[in-house]
Order: structure tokens, then sequence, then C-alpha cells
């Protein structure tokens, strides 16, 4: 499995991207998280059919790979 994002951003011209894997379904997680909170919303509830990312976020998750680096970010926006 594979997720791809494409974003047009207002006057930036936005970015396109791809991950496989788990790692896709972190990034979608901390995008949603990120959308929520630039949306101005206090409470956000993130639901995810990935157990282990679910998992990760839960036991916060440190590293240096880019899997910790985009959980330690959802982490530190929820």
């Amino acid at each position: 499995m594979s997720i791809v994002l494409v974003w047009k951003g207002l006057g930036t011209g936005g970015f396109h991207a791809s991950w496989k894997g788990s790692l896709g379904e972190a990034v979608a997680a901390r995008f949603g998280v990120q959308m929520a909170k630039w949306l101005g919303y206090l409470r956000v509830e993130l639901e995810c059919d990935a157990l282990n990312v679910m998992k990760a976020i839960r036991t916060k998750t440190t590293g240096r790979s880019p899997w910790d680096m985009v959980i330690e970010d959802v982490v530190h926006m929820s």
C-alpha cells in the first residue's frame, strides 16, 4: 500500500509526495492533525486502521528514523 498526497495551497504552489506502508499511514495521521489544528479545532479524535501507528502514538515512540519523527510530530501536536 502507498499513500499519495497532492495539495495545492493558496499562493504556495502546493506539493506532491508519496510514502509506502506504515510511514504513509503515519504521515496521513500527521496531516490530519495538522489540518485540524490549522482549522482551529481544540480537540481532535484520531482514528486509524494501522494498529502500529496508533500504538506508537499512544506510547510516544521516539527515535531518529523518519517513522519516529513523524510519530513525534503527531504526539507533540496533540
